[in-house]
């Protein structure tokens, strides 16, 4: 169960997720991707380049990831 007081003093707009056994999955980091990293991203400008490093974890590879 997610517990609201790991989000005192947190930034504005910042939010918290948590899977169904406590893990990362990849239903969390894409969340993560859509509705906070593209978001910021997109902000910068369509001339920036962006690279993303992640560590490879099982997780995160998916085809929906991925696309």
């Amino acid at each position: 169960m997610f517990n609201p007081e790991l989000m005192k003093s947190t930034s504005l707009g910042a939010r918290g997720v948590m899977s169904d056994s406590g893990w990362s999955n990849g239903d969390v980091f894409l969340e993560y991707l859509k509705t906070h990293f593209l978001e910021h991203i997109f902000a910068r400008g369509p001339q920036q380049s962006v690279l993303v490093i992640y560590d490879g974890h099982a997780s995160y590879v998916n085809q929906e990831l991925i696309d």
